[in-house]
This record gives structure tokens, C-alpha cells and sequence, in this order.
């Protein structure tokens, strides 16, 4: 997860004091179907005292598909054939490696090889990740929305469920930093903070366990995926036929909104967002993490909105289609330019030429049946917390020029204000904005002041360190043999190094794979290049509606195909937004190679939805 608090930037911003309870078959493709109840609660910061409420999901495993289906399903089933329950929520995460844990079941990693306690993962993010103003260091090719869009793009393929918490965790915390949970398998695993610490005065901040699989795996634990693997929109459409429909007007094709065409009001779900007289509500979409932080709730606004858009026009085009058609039809769509932006022009920058061309993701699109695409628990967990270094201290709001991220944490108020013209001011302030350098260093307020907004502050770089020692990921050492590269030497600050009692095999691999310099022309290093190329590589040629498919039931025909290959974010955002003006690459600053032009400018092209005309 880019950067939620879950499981990865979830981590990376997280699953947040949300419950929501799944029913799910567990036949098979050679079984009846055999209805139990999984209760998966959906929260992502612990130590939160709301109120839990509970939503409940059915989602059947099929049982059989039909291969003549036009549109994809909702819940990520029936896109494999042979495969029917690839993809869907609830799976499995997969693995490179090996698990690690220390007893090489079920147990988080708490010791080193040789029997000494690892270090606390604050005292690791003190010591690696909180350097100075390091992490206040601007890269000024790159705007924040490069940094949003990661966000984004993890919220329509990882979701990391926690356990429940049953007990104030810090309160069972044992003098070794250890809890007696991890004797007994229980839920807590919270984090020590030494008594040296510079910022935090409290001895622990509380972390709760990802939810295991218990069905799929019974030699180890394993974590499960709570939303679809495939990029398919689902944080804007959901994961779930009940998310879905909560979301529709069932008229005219159109999603629901709220005043001023802003994301419809949450319904039937508490959402922990910060209470205030402008705004006590928070918003809904088809990930709950919508709130999490302005820019996020902004792309989805945005992307509602398109939606929306699209509809009408389709409807003028065709006024035999009816509702199922046109909200299908829009959602393909929408869909297809999510895949295109992603692929054609931010995974770029990521990777680099260079890595493009390694992972072949590059390569024309070509659909394998037999290559899964599931999410890697590596880089759910690691490889894709990398942009939580990208995220910067001050953003630009309609409130202030120099708003505080430790302010905006579960605040759609930023969206709301000035008439809602908040949305104009956030999606403004992202692309004349410049991101952070991508390096090791982490802003102080993810590591100091994290959701403070509503619940105790926390540590971000702890948490992706804890959560990776949760999960079972080895060291860092190891994923580096992977690939062949031998003994790590990574440029590791002594004081970080000295952390690890000077040993490079035990360091954690979120620490080592964001401590290496950019690789192949990217913002990455070899390690996290190569987990997030793998990962890539199978959503794209492991999904049989990718938009670029040939088959004859669910492609884009070549002039469809043609216009959206066209598209850009910037033409969104022109379009949605009603702007004047914008950068031809919206993921860039502005620069002499990419300046602002008008939006009527030929180098912004529009979607010509003529293309759809029966």
C-alpha cells in the first residue's frame, strides 16, 4: 500500500477503526455451496475507541463463469477461467520467499538469528528515516500528484485487514518490549518506544496483527488481500456488489453524490473522520479509506465525477441504453483510463526506462491464464510504501498556503469549504506543488504526528517496520540474494547500521529497499524495482479485461482503444474541474519540456466518446 497504516503504506494511510463483516462461500469450483460466516474487521490504526459498526457483504466463491461476459465482475472473480477465485477479495497475499517468522509458523519476527532482541522499529525510524530536515528536501522535477496517484493506485489493489483489538495492547507490554501475545497468538504486537525517544513521552505506541488467512494456508500464517488484485477501479466502484450498489442512483447509469456534486455522504458505516461544524461527515466511495487524506478523497472525487460525466454523455449518444448499460459501459471506461494513466505515464517515472524494459511490463500486452495476478505480501507491505518518503511537510489548500499534513488527516472539511471549491484548491495545489526527494528520509509528520488528528499520534516508519516483522518478511539481506546481487551494502547511515548491532542481515526490508539509490532511471532502487515491476507485470498480462485485450466479448474496438491511449490525467482534470490551464504531464512540474498550455491545446486531447456510438 502506497502510504497507509494497514498493512502496507496502506501503509500506507490505512484502514482506520472500519469494520466490515464478509460472507463468503467457501465451496469450490467441485462443491455445493457451504455459507460461513468470516468476520473481517477493517481497521488500520489501533488504539481507536469508536464506535463499531458493521456492514454485511455476501460474496459467494463462484462456482461457474460465463465466458461470454462483456464487463468484468466486481469482486474480482470469473477474470481467471481456469482460476475462478484468482484475484477476488479475501485472498491470499503471495510470496517471494519464504516466510520468516521466529518459529517459522505463525510467530512475528521479535529476535535476530543469533538470539538478541531486534530493534524496536521506532528506535529504527528514529535512527534510519528521521534525519534532521532530510525528509523535508523537495524534488523539484516532481509534482505531489505523482506521490498522490501511488495512493490512489494501492487503494485498487491491497487492503490489509487487523485484527481485533480486545485489549489495550501497550498495557500488556513486558520490559523486553515484548507482549504475551506472542506466545499465545493474540492480536497485539505493539510497538516499544525508548525512554530516550525524542518526541514521544509514552513507553508504547499500540499495533494490532494483520488478520491471518486461516482457510488457505495451514503450514503458515498468511494475510489476506480484503479487496479485488486487479486494477479495475475499485476504489471508485468497491469490491463488492452491496459497496457497489451503495454507490449507484440505479438512474440513468449516474453514481450518487451530495451537495454541490460532491462524494456522496457515508451511509451505514461509521467513519472515524474528524468532527467539525463545517463538515461532520465524512465521504463515501468505493474504498473506505477514501478519508484518509485531502488529496486521496480528491482523485476520487475526481474520478467519480468523471464517471458521472461519461454517463451523460453516452446517454445523448445512445438514448436506447439503459441504466445497466450505461453504468457498465462508463465503468469499463473508466476503468480503461485508470490502467492507461497508471501504465503510460506514472509507472514510467517509477521505474525508470530501464526498469520498464526489465520487468517487461514495457512489452506489448499479451494475457497468460496461467500467470497470477495476486498481490506479492513483499510489496503490499514494502516495495509500495515507497512513497511515503514523497510525502511533504506543507500543501497548499484553500485554507492556507503552508497547511500542515499532521492537520489534514481524516479531514474532507479541506474539501468542503469556500462553496466546495476545496476540491479546486487540493487537485491546485498537487500539480504546482513539488513532492519530496525520494530518498530514506520520512517527514516528521508521518513519523511524529501520524492521524494526531483523531487518535494518539503515530509513527508511520514504525508501523511499515512492525507490520513487515508481522508478516513474516525476511530480511532485506535476503530478497537482495534473489536477485543475485550478493552481500547488501546499501549506503546505511552508521547510526542506522549500529541500530542492527552493525549487522546488514538482519535489517528490515523496508529499510534497506528505501535506503537504495534510484536504479534504471527511476525513483527506486534494484530491490523495490524489482518487486514493484514483478507486481505490475502480473496485473497487466494476468488480467483477461485489461483494456488493450483482443477478445472479441470484452475489448475496446481499435478507434475506443485509440482515444483512450489519448488520454492523459491532466485531460481529466481539465475536464472535471473546468480549468483554463494545466502542464501537459500533470505527474511533472512545470518545465520548458513540460509547460502549461490551455486545455484546449491539441497536446491536452480530448475523449471523443463518439467512439461509442451504437
Amino acid at each position: 500500500m502506497f502510504w497507509s497504516v494497514s498493512a502496507a503504506p496502506m501503509t500506507t494511510l490505512a484502514l482506520l477503526g472500519l469494520f466490515l463483516v464478509f460472507t463468503r462461500s467457501t465451496a469450490t469450483m467441485d462443491e455445493e455451496n457451504n455459507i460461513q460466516m468470516i468476520e473481517h474487521h477493517i481497521i488500520g490504526v489501533s488504539g481507536m475507541k469508536e464506535t463499531k459498526q458493521m456492514a454485511f457483504i455476501h460474496i459467494p466463491y463462484p462456482s461457474y463463469c460465463d465466458s461470454a461476459d462483456k464487463y468484468r465482475s466486481i469482486d474480482g472473480s470469473c477474470n481467471n477461467l481456469l482460476k475462478l477465485q484468482w484475484g477476488m477479495l479475501g485472498r491470499p497475499f503471495r510470496r517471494f520467499l519464504p516466510q520468516s517468522y521466529d518459529d517459522g509458523v505463525s510467530k512475528p519476527r521479535f529476535f535476530q538469528r543469533d538470539g538478541r532482541i531486534l530493534p524496536s522499529a521506532r528506535l529504527v525510524s528514529t535512527n534510519c528515516h528521521s534525519e534532521g530536515n532530510e525528509g523535508e528536501l523537495r524534488d523539484h522535477n516532481l509534482s505531489l500528484l505523482f506521490m498522490q496517484w501511488g495512493q490512489f493506485v494501492d487503494h485498487d489493489i491491497t487492503a490489509t485487514a487487523e485484527e481485533e483489538e480486545v485489549e489495550d495492547c501497550c498495557e500488556g507490554l513486558l520490559p523486553d518490549g515484548k507482549h504475551n501475545h506472542y506466545h499465545t497468538g493474540g492480536p497485539c504486537f505493539p510497538i516499544p518506544i525508548p525512554k530516550t525517544d525524542p518526541h514521544f513521552k509514552r513507553k508504547c505506541m499500540d499495533f494490532l496483527r494483520s488478520m491471518p488467512d486461516e482457510k488457505g494456508h495451514k503450514s503458515h500464517r498468511e494475510q489476506m488481500n480484503m479487496i479485488t488484485a486487479y486494477m479495475d477501479a475499485s476504489q471508485i466502484y468497491g469490491s463488492s456488489v452491496k459497496e457497489m450498489n451503495d454507490l449507484r442512483t440505479f438512474n440513468l447509469g449516474l453514481l450518487r453524490t451530495s451537495a454541490s456534486n460532491q462524494l456522496p455522504r457515508g451511509k451505514n458505516i461509521h467513519r472515524p473522520c474528524k468532527n467539525e461544524t463545517e463538515a461532520p461527515n465524512c465521504l463515501t466511495s468505493g474504498d473506505v479509506r477514501v478519508n484518509e487524506v485531502p488529496g486521496l478523497t480528491g482523485l476520487h472525487t475526481l474520478f467519480h465525477k468523471l464517471h458521472n460525466r461519461i454517463v451523460r454523455i453516452l446517454k445523448r449518444l445512445n438514448q436506447h441504453w439503459n441504466d445497466e448499460h450505461l453504468f457498465q459501459e462508463a465503468r469499463k471506461i473508466n476503468g480503461a483510463i485508470l490502467q492507461h494513466i497508471t501504465y503510460k505515464h506514472w509507472l514510467p517515472i517509477v521505474l525508470g526506462p530501464g526498469g520498464m524494459r526489465q520487468s517487461r511490463i514495457s512489452w506489448r500486452y499479451r494475457y497468460q491464464p496461467t500467470l497470477r495476478a495476486e498481490v506479492f505480501n513483499s510489496f503490499a507491505t514494502a516495495a509500495f510504501r515507497f512513497g511515503h518518503s514523497l510525502v511533504p511537510r506543507e500543501f497548499k489548500t484553500s485554507v492556507s498556503d503552508h497547511t500542515l499534513v499532521d492537520t489534514m488527516f481524516f479531514r474532507p472539511y479541506f474539501l468542503k469549504v469556500n462553496n466546495s471549491r476545496g476540491l479546486y484548491s487540493i487537485m491546485d495545489g498537487m500539480v504546482s506543488r513539488p513532492c519530496s526527494r525520494p530518498d530514506r528520509f520520512l517527514t516528521t509528520g508521518l513519523t511524529n504526528h501520524l492521524y494526531e488528528t483523531i487518535v494518539p499520534p503515530m509513527d508511520l516508519a514504525a508501523r511499515n517496520v512492525q507490520r513487515g516483522r508481522d508478516h513474516g518478511l525476511p530480511p532485506y539481506s535476503q530478497y537482495r540474494r534473489l536477485l543475485r546481487r550478493g552481500s547488501p551494502r546499501v549506503q546505511l547511515s552508521r547510526k542506522c547500521l549500529e541500530t542492527y548491532n552493525n549487522n546488514y542481515d538482519e535489517v528490515d526490508l523496508f529499510v534497506g529497499g528505501l535506503t537504495e539509490k534510484p536504479y534504471n532511471g527511476g525513483v527506486v532502487g534494484p530491490t523495490f524495482g524489482f518487486i514493484i515491476g514483478q507486481q505490475f507485470y502480473n496485473l497487466k498480462n494476468g488480467d483477461r479485461f485489461w483494456y488493450e485485450n483482443k477478445n472479441y466479448r470484452t475489448r475496446l474496438t481499435a478507434e475506443q482503444l485509440r482515444y483512450i491511449k489519448r488520454m492523459t490525467l491532466s485531460r481529466v482534470m481539465c475536464d472535471v474541474l473546468d480549468l483554463e490551464a494545466i502542464q501537459q504531464n500533470a505527474f511533472r512540474m512545470v518545465s520548458k519540456s513540460n509547460p502549461k498550455v490551455r486545455c484546449s491545446d491539441s497536446s491536452i486531447p480530448y475523449l471523443d466518446l463518439s467512439a461509442w456510438k451504437d
